[in-house]
């Protein structure tokens, strides 16, 4: 027997749905205050014929629901069958400790209920992924596909999987206004309409930025008050793109695909440059909805990783048996979720869109995507590889055992 109280698996299961309720917190609050509009409008329709509004309910529904219709059927079955695997393979009724038999059954309820709720999280990260897959593909058959070339690098995806990618900088805001002041000033654009409208987007980002200085919260009313004014000039710019052509896309011209790293002045714009322009402003509106469901997936992949290791430190905190079937459980739970998130880091790395945007090699894998493995793999597979080999497991446990003997 190591010493430790019965109620530390019950204190790291609680810490799971503790965890569970704060992650759900922060996907509602990313819903409603850093969820920009995509290309959805009827404006946009005669341009874009890419059903995109109706991506645009997929995803509120996704993101920003409880997992309604048949994704909510789907997360009723994965719960299910989440449970029957568990009572398959894991056998509550055989689990044995030095404590009553009714916590051993409160802590199995705790426990399937905890993979349940990672079960769930893992079906909202695969389904937010087939919608934004759906959303790749299709903006690469749209003409629209080069100016993610041209638009700076710093607006890459890949930094929001770093842990401190959650930190709002509104840098896609405030460049995205350098573009409106840029186009305000073109022979091709240039009118009082415009800078009107440059004015109003100028004057709601500096109420956002003013906020943020301040240390305050920046509400939903705000936000959504700067999306609508950005996207009232996306939809003139698409309405001026209208007549373009397949071919235009095709173009050979180095300014095509070179990345853009000053914007110049608009007085010196040619009409093709102009629209170029317009195009990168209209592409940084899909950029800003790539990275708001780039950082849900962030948010949810944390939850899946750490609530995993609490259940596993739950079962390993306390002398259970049998032991074996225990970890043999956790680790098939740990290969399903993990072949579906590497499937998932993969093909992100190698989509067309995602690389023109970073700048990368698209259909081929990067430092990126074993960095992502790391950082959301590791501590999982370590706190398995700490269940097999008790060396590993001690040298952990000496860490924890200060605030461990506080519990007894």
């Amino acid at each position: 027997m190591n010493g430790v109280s019965p109620t530390l698996p019950m204190l790291l299961i609680a810490s799971g749905f503790y965890l569970w309720g704060m992650a759900n917190m922060r996907r509602l609050t990313f819903c409603q205050n850093r969820r920009p509009s995509l290309l959805g409008q009827e404006e946009f329709k005669g341009v874009f014929h890419s059903g995109f509004e109706k991506l645009r309910e997929d995803f509120d529904i996704v993101l920003c629901g409880f997992l309604p219709g048949r994704i909510g059927l789907g997360a009723i079955v994965v719960v299910v069958v989440t449970a029957l695997l568990v009572a398959f393979l894991f056998e509550p009724w055989k689990l044995r400790s030095l404590e009553s038999p009714r916590y051993n059954y409160l802590l199995c309820l705790g426990l399937v209920l905890l993979w349940g709720a990672i079960s769930v999280a893992w079906l909202r990260f695969m389904c937010v992924w087939w919608l934004l897959r759906k959303l790749l593909v299709r903006l690469e058959r749209l003409p629209l596909r080069n100016a993610f070339n041209r638009i700076p690098s710093i607006f890459s995806w890949a930094p929001i999987w770093q842990w401190s990618g959650a930190k709002r900088t509104y840098m896609v805001q405030t460049h995205s206004l350098e573009y409106l002041r840029c186009l305000a000033h073109t022979s091709q654009y240039g009118d009082t309409e415009l800078l009107g409208q440059t004015d109003v987007v100028e004057r709601k980002l500096s109420a956002v930025l003013e906020k943020e200085r301040s240390g305050n919260r920046v509400t939903g009313a705000l936000t959504d008050a700067l999306n609508e004014a950005f996207e009232e000039a996306a939809e003139r710019f698409a309405l001026e793109l209208s007549d373009w052509k397949p071919d235009t896309a095709d173009a050979t011209r180095k300014d095509y695909l070179k990345k853009r790293e000053v914007l110049p002045l608009g007085e010196a714009l040619s009409t093709s440059q102009s629209v170029m322009v317009a195009a990168e402003f209209i592409a940084l509106r899909v950029v800003a909805h790539i990275r708001y469901v780039t950082l849900q997936m962030r948010n949810t992949l944390a939850f899946i990783s750490i609530g995993f290791i609490l259940s596993l430190l739950a079962l390993k905190s306390y002398p259970f048996q049998p032991r074996q079937t225990i970890v043999w459980s956790l680790i098939s739970l740990f290969v399903v979720l993990s072949a579906g998130i590497i499937y998932v880091f993969a093909e992100m790395d190698k989509d067309a869109i995602l690389s023109r945007i970073s700048g990368t090699d698209k259909g081929k894998l990067d430092k990126e995507f074993f960095w992502r493995l790391v950082s959301f793999g590791a501590l999982p597979l370590l706190t398995i590889i700490a269940t097999q080999i008790p060396a590993v497991s001690d040298f952990l446990l000496s860490w924890l055992q200060p605030s461990l003997e506080s519990l007894r």
